[in-house]
This record gives structure tokens, C-alpha cells and sequence, in this order.
């Protein structure tokens, strides 16, 4: 395998698989020069990464080194990044490390995934070492001929070496010594130019001849490029600040240099010359003198021109500014006793405002606007009701009588998914996933590993906006937990979501609009450590996330709302405690008032209501029900209206 090969390699990282193949080698010496393309993936389909980046976190393993690189975007648009290995991580040993991809917007961490690097030894010879040492003795040499150039920059250069010794095989082939022959001449020439004598390459030299008397087949580019880059750090010394200063001495002569000249040029100049000078300036003087006066002369025409123009102007704005202030005399108030000033009227008007009317009222001041209307809310805590038409009875819904169990203000819809209770049906990935009790009634799914979220796939029956929601709990404080959504197949960045860690159960939910044969689905991941746990998964029309429930084939009379809770108390977020709670179909809404009454059921539904049953109607006289015995056991007064309870005893 050639060298290129060895430094060139590509990884994908897909983020349906838990993990790479195998660890990534490295050899000691690379030196910044080992390349690594890294494509991400999801299911085997590219990604548009534009406005995200990857960064590298590592650490050894028994040692205590580490960091962290930023990788340069290579096509973003198919999710490529570039790693270039730097020198930090050739030290010889097992690097655990982790890519992270980032939301460069948000700095928030979108999805990571472990990878691991082996930093193995170079295979070297004693020659190596006389390598080394030929060229601690070059150093030397630099250091006793160029005192301007700093011990820090030749620290650098001896570790730029040391960083390369080790990747040197040391037999050469001929084309190879040839190749080193050149980089050498370029190293001669450079030094040279810097003000090293030949004699100073002795070391050099005798470094060459010690690599031509154990030549063979092996390459040798690593040694070359060590050469290349010692040429390069020489010529980098030899601008700037590291080039050889002037001394005083260079200056006064420098100095002396510009007086010769300065006398030279002086001894040129005779009387003669400066005559001719004068001559010629007195009859330029002349020629200028005359054109001067022909320009002022037009000069002076044309601003007289000017100030005729304006002088016409002025009048004829100052007619104009007399008739406006002889309109405006007229417009103006009367000075005489009964007349008003300009900020109060003659007589006094009434204003009426009439909170049941929204339209507009025109006032001049002429009459009284008594009916003038308002819109807009009046917030709780300025004494108003929070609602546009004044009504502040709310309704709210659940499964008890006390409306603690499954209280919700919004009636649930039915869920678009089937399957979704006891995740029964075709879910992807189930088979990595554990069952683990219940919550609400709901099977709980769980997963302790990374990666592979359990979904099914909704198909969108027509175009419009969805909404998806579902429960999820976490424990750790490494489990790093996000959702993700595809549609057709192809990640949507947003509004993917990253959960966090270490979080109670909560209902998830976010809304997307969809168009007809849309294939989408929603999935939990965990990309770190502990555990995940989902359920309750509901897909529904609609832009609000409402409580789950089963789908059209699955519901049963159950499934729905119990009790029916009605509340007239101005508060915000009402719980509850500030509701009326009645059986659900008993009482209903007055759409008009928006006040409780009684639900009619009929005249003859024993059926529907067993002894021992329990309903309400508005008569003091009877259930309302004509088949069965019926025993009146209280009242309750619900806003203004009275409602009976009554149950059946046979």
C-alpha cells in the first residue's frame, strides 16, 4: 500500500448504526498530513447539513491528553467534512473520541456518535538517530550564524523534525535519492541566500552520503519532506524581523552617499540656467494675467445673472407668504370675551363609551358621542375578563367526578394512528425495544441502548396541517435524548428536538403541514447512556395537541370523557377545583347565554340507565323518565340554574 493510500481514507457515519465498524490507525509522525473524509448519513440517505458543523472531541486513553478539532465542511450540501489528524493526537496510544454534530445557529448539540483512533509506532533504525543527530548539528550551525533569529523559532523547527524522524524508512531506492539530491540544493540555496557559507553544509552533506551508502528500495519521503520543511522554516527567517539589521556604520555611509549626490547635482545648476528660468516663468506670468482677468469677467456676468434670478424669486414668495397670513387672520379665533380658546371648546361635550359596540364614532365637537364602541381584550388583571364577547364560562373535561383524572379544557380528537395503546401492529425497530408496564393506562416501551427509535408511519390523507404528540421520560444524566422527523424519507432538520437528559414524563408535540400522500413519522433517539422510555403515540388534524386517544376502528364508548365540568370564575389557567363536575351528556351549554341547563335524554331510557344510576333534570317532581322508580338525592346550584339529582331504585 502506497503512502497516499495510507493517509487517505473515507468513514461514513450513519446515524442508524450503532456504531463504526472498526477503530481508525494512525501512526506516529503524521504530522497534520493524514487525511480523513467523513460522510453523514441516515439510512444510507444524504444529508443537507448546510448551517451545521462536526466537531472532533478526543481523549487517550491512561493519559491524560486531549482536545478537540472543528472538521473543515468539504460539500455540506451531501453532509461531508474533511479531519485532518493533527500532530496532538500521533502520540502512540488507544484515543476514544466523539463526533458531535452542532447547530451552528443555536451552538446546541444536534446528534453525536463515539469513534475510536489506534496511534501505533513507527519502525525505525540506529540510522534514524544519526539522522537526528546530523541535524541537531545543522541547528547549531544556524544558531552560531544568525543571532537575530530567536531560540523559540529553532525550538519549533527541531520539534517540526523530531515530529517527522519517525515516519522515515531509511533505504533508498535511486529515483528516491535523486528526489532528496534536489530538495537538498534547494536547502543549499536557500541557506545560502541567508548568508550561510558552503562550508557551513559539511553536516549536511555527510548526512546525504550516510543515506546513499544504505540505499535500496525503500521510499524515503518522508526525509525529503522533513528537508522541504526545514527550507521553508529557513526562508520564513529570513523576512521580516529575523533578517540581519543595519548598524550605524551602515547608515553613515548610507548618509555620506546621499551628500555627494546632493552636492553633484547642486554643482550643475549655473546662473545661466536660472536666467532662463526666470524668463520663462516672466512670460507664463503674462499669458496667465491676461486669462485671469477674460475669466473673472464672465465670472462677474454670470453671478449678476444669478442674483437677478433670485432677487424675481423673493418677491414672488413674499406675495405668497402675505396671502397665507391674510387667510389665516381670517381663520382664526375671535378676540372678544365670548370667544374660546384654542385648546377648550365653547360648550362642553359628552362622551359615552358602550362596551357591547365595536364601531367607531366621529367627534368634531359640534355634539355628544355617546355610543362610541371599543374592541380589543381586557386583560384579568386590569378587571376585565380576558374574552371578546364578556362570556367567562369555560368548560373543561375528565374521566372523574372530582376531574382530577384526565383533566383537560380541550376535547380530545381521535387519534390518525392504530396501534398505538399497546404499540400493536407493524412498528419499526419494536424488536429493540422492551416492554416496561404502563403510564395512563398506556404501554410503555423502553431502550438502554443507542440509536434505532421505535415509530409507525403516517400517510397524510389529504394536504394540511398535523399534529403529532406522545409521552417520553429519561434517566441519566448521558442519555441525550432527541426527536427526530422524516418525511419521505428524508430527515427535516427542524423542528427536530433535542430533549435533553434526566427528565420526568412529558407529552412531546409539534405540528407540520403536510401534503396529500406525505409519508411521515416521528422517532425517540438516545445517543449517550441509560435509558428511554415512550408512549402514547398519536398523530391528529389540526394545529393543537389534544389528549390521546385511540383511532376511529379502535375507540369505544369509554375511551371517551366521563364528566363534563362548567366554571364561571375570572382567573387565568383555571385547575380543576374551579369547576363544576357533572356526567358527561347530563348538562349542556346554553349557546346563547352561555350558561349550564339540564340535557334533555328522553322520556324512556331504562336501558341507558340501570338502577342504581344517577341524572339530573330541571323538574322537582320527577326524573323525567317514565319507566322505573326514580328517588330525588339533592341539588346543586351551578351559576344561576338549579340542577336535581335523581337515581333510579328499581
Amino acid at each position: 500500500m502506497s503512502l497516499d493510500n495510507f493517509k487517505k481514507q473515507t468513514i461514513t457515519w450513519d446515524m442508524i448504526n450503532q456504531a463504526f465498524e472498526q477503530p481508525i490507525q494512525i501512526m506516529e509522525g503524521d504530522v497534520n498530513a493524514r487525511t480523513l473524509l467523513l460522510k453523514i448519513t441516515d439510512n444510507g440517505f444524504v444529508l443537507d447539513l448546510t448551517g451545521y458543523s462536526v466537531k472532533l472531541t478526543y481523549q487517550y486513553m491512561y493519559k491524560s491528553q486531549s482536545g478537540f478539532i472543528m472538521l473543515t465542511p468539504n460539500d455540506i450540501s451531501k453532509g461531508e467534512f474533511t479531519l485532518i489528524i493533527p500532530t496532538e493526537m500521533t502520540v502512540s496510544g488507544l484515543i476514544k473520541s466523539n463526533l458531535i454534530l452542532l447547530n451552528e445557529d443555536k451552538e446546541q448539540v444536534i446528534v453525536s456518535k463515539n469513534l475510536t483512533f489506534i496511534s501505533d509506532n513507527s519502525t525505525v533504525t540506529s540510522l534514524t538517530q544519526e539522522v537526528n543527530n546530523k541535524i541537531d548539528d545543522f541547528t547549531k550551525l544556524l544558531l552560531e550564524n544568525m543571532p537575530q533569529v530567536m531560540r523559540s523559532e529553532l525550538n519549533d523547527l527541531h520539534a517540526q523534525t523530531d515530529s517527522n524522524k519517525s515516519n522515515i524508512e531509511l533505504k533508498a531506492n535511486l529515483a528516491d535519492m535523486t528526489s532528496l539530491q534536489s530538495a537538498m540544493t534547494d536547502l543549499k540555496n536557500e541557506v545560502e541566500s541567508f548568508g550561510i557559507s558552503h562550508e557551513n553544509l559539511v553536516t549536511i552533506k555527510s548526512l546525504l552520503d550516510a543515506i546513499a551508502s544504505n540505499a535500496s528500495e525503500s521510499e524515503v519521503v518522508e526525509l525529503i519532506n522533513s528537508v522541504k520543511v526545514l527550507t521553508s522554516n529557513i526562508s520564513l527567517m529570513s523576512n521580516g524581523d529575523y533578517s540581519p539589521k543595519a548598524n550605524q556604520t551602515d547608515l553613515e555611509s548610507l548618509q555620506h552617499t546621499v551628500n555627494d549626490h546632493s552636492a553633484t547635482i547642486s554643482a550643475k545648476a549655473n546662473q545661466t540656467d536660472l536666467k532662463n528660468l526666470q524668463a520663462t516663468v516672466d512670460k507664463q506670468g503674462v499669458a496667465i494675467s491676461t486669462k485671469a482677468e477674460q475669466s473673472e469677467l464672465s465670472i462677474t456676468n454670470k453671478n449678476v445673472t444669478t442674483a437677478q434670478e433670485t432677487a424675481k424669486q423673493a418677491e414672488s414668495e413674499a406675495k405668497n407668504a402675505m396671502a397665507k397670513a391674510t387667510e389665516a387672520q381670517a381663520n382664526s379665533l375671535p378676540l372678544n370675551g365670548n370667544a374660546v380658546s384654542a385648546s377648550k371648546l365653547e360648550t362642553a361635550r359628552k362622551l359615552g363609551v358602550n362596551l357591547q359596540a365595536s364601531a367607531f364614532q366621529n367627534f368634531d365637537g359640534t355634539a355628544d358621542a355617546t355610543n362610541i364602541g371599543v374592541s380589543g381584550v381586557l386583560p384579568i388583571a386590569n378587571g376585565g375578563t380576558s374574552t371578546s364577547d364578556g362570556v367567562i364560562n369555560t368548560i373543561a373535561y375528565s374521566n372523574s367526578a372530582d376531574g382530577t383524572d384526565g383533566f383537560t379544557t380541550v376535547y380530545p380528537n381521535l387519534n390518525l394512528l392504530d396501534g398505538t395503546k399497546d404499540f400493536s401492529g407493524n412498528w419499526v425497530n419494536a424488536g429493540s425495544w422492551v416492554t416496561d408496564g404502563t403510564y395512563k393506562g398506556l404501554t410503555v416501551k423502553k431502550r438502554t441502548a443507542q440509536w434505532v427509535g421505535i415509530y409507525k408511519t403516517f400517510k397524510a390523507p389529504q394536504s394540511g396541517v398535523y399534529t403529532f404528540s406522545a409521552y417520553v421520560k429519561s434517566s441519566g444524566n448521558n442519555a441525550n435524548v432527541f426527536r427526530l422527523i422524516f418525511i419521505n424519507e428524508k430527515n427535516a432538520l427542524l423542528p427536530n428536538k433535542m430533549l435533553g437528559n434526566n427528565f420526568d414524563w412529558l407529552r412531546d408535540s409539534f405540528t407540520v403541514t403536510l401534503n396529500t400522500g406525505d409519508v411521515v413519522y416521528a422517532k425517540y433517539e438516545i445517543s449517550g447512556a441509560s435509558a428511554l422510555w415512550t408512549a402514547g403515540h398519536k398523530w391528529e388534524e389540526g394545529s393543537t395537541a389534544t389528549p390521546w386517544m385511540p383511532s376511529a376502528s379502535e375507540v369505544t364508548i369509554n375511551d371517551y370523557p366521563k364528566y363534563v365540568g362548567f366554571s364561571n370564575i375570572i382567573k387565568p389557567n383555571k385547575k380543576s377545583s374551579d369547576y363544576k363536575w357533572l356526567p358527561m351528556g347530563l348538562v349542556s351549554i346554553d349557546s346563547a347565554t352561555g350558561s349550564l341547563k339540564p340535557a334533555f335524554i328522553g322520556i324512556d331510557c331504562a336501558q341507558a340507565h340501570p338502577v342504581g344510576s344517577v341524572v339530573t333534570n330541571n323538574s322537582n317532581l320527577s326524573s323525567g323518565y317514565s319507566t322505573g322508580t326514580w328517588e330525588n338525592i339533592g341539588s346543586a346550584v351551578i351559576g344561576s340554574t338549579t340542577i336535581y339529582y335523581w337515581q333510579r331504585t328499581a
